[in-house]
């Protein structure tokens, strides 16, 4: 069987499933090629067109643009005859120049003259190169990455990747290389997703740091330890975040960070900032405190827990919080009784939603009076490029307005910070940082379900999504938690379930997980974690974080504003069926 014939055998099968499976898609096949210009291609490139390209040509000139629209395993769609001259013309542009560093590129590793891009991703670069090279090699098909370059070996002829196409669909069976994908269709149209892996369990840093026999050796995080020589608050850190409380205890205030221990550990400076960067200790971040006064103080390097709002509201709740933050701009958060009372930054002359003047509360503050926030998409008043000149001065230039900061914040607050407050070993404790809010919005629900999640009944929405909840948290193993496991059956009995607290058990168990992801990919990047850790964890225990938002979300928002949190969360690939019959009370 010839070339050509087999390209349309292939075509026969593929049009064959469509029209039983996803006829919106098929009817994005665009017409034959004229050979005008398939002629043109090869007269202006100077090559010979394999057998199996010209064939497909003659069969379909490319795909319609879109989603939902044919493509190969993982999403490459064929290109049509207009589209592959212009991609051509782009590289010969780009790269075949006659210089020194286009003729290194055109060496045939990364890209050749006689390379053609057939199918590309609809928004990246990359996508799959056709071999018109004379020779053994003339006809396969490969894979081309941006930055990486080409690779073939995968498909002989542009026939045979047409066949596995054909095979893909009728089989149902996963495709692609590297990754597997399956073709689904859906609504008339198809995709292809992701095949399910067989579930695995996590390593879990924090089991594996409790195993631990002696602390890791340290990791670099980032964060300065050099001093700088003067006087004043945090004078010899370079960078910072120290948060003051009134009327506190110093457990008290460590307890408000989200304190991981009961008991607080003495710790040096210099001991904090190098068990921030263990992995026996979870990468957490490490706060000490003191007092000043009648202030409690928390001192962080490296983080900035107390900078955060969420934190900020939880320590001034019955009484007043401030929160300093230094990194070459200098930030300040002022709170009472758990609400935002006023913000500075020495970036920004404007006023955020919500802040009262600074300059009123806190006399002899750097800059001038704030000003309202601009309306959106306009630049602010005053120093628009404030944060980028703060970002490139020097810290000698910058320290002058800390400095100035330090006092205001002293003198209107009456905090007496003693000039050896920070050194020495002072109580601290890991933190497990407190959840994130959600936001109200995360934008379209997508994946083909906005109008059908738009219109539907509220209360059969949301059961349909705690029914997807369940179904993901199942899949990422999130439910084997015991308080995973409550909550979804509070939220399939209780049409209105309290929001998540941070303290209870389930915040506990999803503060745990936030954590576990964000140290489990610190922790596979490093040397020392390399053997215990694998990119695999980090991307479990980040699926297990996404259902935990989609947990939290179906308690804290009304079903149409949890939906973008929940809708999509499965590891199945065929999961809008399941949850169409949901909606539709099938």
């Amino acid at each position: 069987m010839s070339e050509a014939e087999r390209v349309h055998r292939a075509w026969d099968r593929i049009e064959a499933w469509m029209r039983d499976h996803a006829p919106t898609a098929l009817a994005g096949l665009r017409p034959p090629a004229e050979a005008s210009q398939v002629a043109e291609i090869e007269r202006e490139l100077g090559l010979t067109l394999p057998p199996g390209l010209v064939a497909s040509l003659a069969r379909h000139d490319g795909v319609a643009s879109g989603g939902g629209q044919l493509a190969f395993p993982g999403g490459d769609r064929p290109m049509s005859a207009a589209e592959i001259l212009k991609d051509a013309r782009m590289a010969r542009d780009l790269w075949d120049d006659g210089s020194e560093d286009g003729e290194q590129i055109l060496d045939g590793d990364y890209w050749h003259r006689q390379y053609l891009m057939v199918a590309a991703q609809a928004n990246v670069p990359d996508g799959l190169a056709l071999d018109c090279r004379p020779g053994a090699s003339f006809g396969e098909v490969g894979d081309h990455f941006k930055g990486e370059g080409t690779r073939f070996g995968h498909h002989g002829s542009y026939a045979e990747l047409l066949t596995g196409l054909a095979d893909a669909l009728e089989s149902g069976q996963p495709a692609g290389w590297p990754l597997k994908y399956v073709a689904v269709p859906f609504d008339g149209e198809m995709s292809w997703e992701s095949a399910p892996k067989p579930p695995t369990e996590p390593v879990s840093l924090f089991e594996e740091a409790a195993r631990a026999r002696t602390p890791a050796p340290v990791e670099p995080v980032g964060g300065e330890l050099a001093p700088v020589a003067e006087d004043g608050w945090a004078g010899e850190y370079r960078s910072f975040c120290l948060t003051f409380v009134h009327g506190v205890s110093t457990g008290e205030l460590l307890h408000g960070y989200g304190a991981l221990d009961g008991a607080f550990t003495g710790r040096t400076r210099t001991e904090a900032f190098e068990d921030r960067g263990r992995w026996t200790n979870c990468f957490l971040p490490i706060v000490r405190a003191g007092y000043a006064g009648e202030w409690a103080f928390g001192i962080e390097e490296g983080h900035q827990e107390g900078l955060r709002d969420e934190v900020l509201r939880r320590l001034s709740r019955g009484t007043r919080a401030v929160a300093l933050r230094h990194r070459g701009a200098t930030q300040l958060s002022y709170y009472e009784d758990g609400r935002l009372v006023t913000g500075f930054d020495t970036s920004r002359d404007h006023l955020m939603p919500g802040e009262a003047d600074p300059h009123d509360i806190f006399p002899g503050l750097p800059g001038p009076r704030r000003v309202p926030a601009p309306p959106l998409g306009r630049p602010p008043l005053g120093r628009p490029l404030g944060a980028l000149i703060m970002g490139l001065q020097s810290a000698e230039n910058v320290r002058p307005d800390l400095r100035q900061v330090c006092d205001a914040v002293a003198a209107a607050l009456g905090i007496d910070l003693a000039p050896d407050a920070l050194g020495g070993a002072l109580p601290s404790a890991r933190i497990l940082p407190l959840l994130a809010p959600i936001p109200g919005s995360s934008g379209p629900v997508g994946y083909g379900m906005g109008d059908r999640v738009d219109g539907a009944d509220p209360g059969r929405l949301r059961t349909a999504l705690i029914a997807q909840a369940a179904l993901a948290a199942a899949e990422t193993g999130l439910d084997r938690f015991p308080e995973v496991a409550d909550a979804l059956t509070e939220a399939r009995t209780d049409p209105a379930p309290a929001p998540v607290a941070d303290d209870s058990p389930l915040g506990i168990r999803l503060r745990t997980v936030v954590a576990e992801a964000r140290g489990t990919h610190r922790a596979q990047s490093t040397d020392h974690g390399r053997e215990r850790f694998r990119h695999q964890d980090f991307q479990d225990w980040q699926d297990r974080e996404a259902v935990g938002t989609a947990l939290r979300a179906l308690r804290e928002l009304p079903a149409l504003k949890a939906a973008p949190h929940v809708v999509g969360r499965r590891k199945d690939p065929y999961w809008r069926t399941r949850f169409v019959a949901d909606l539709e009370g099938g």
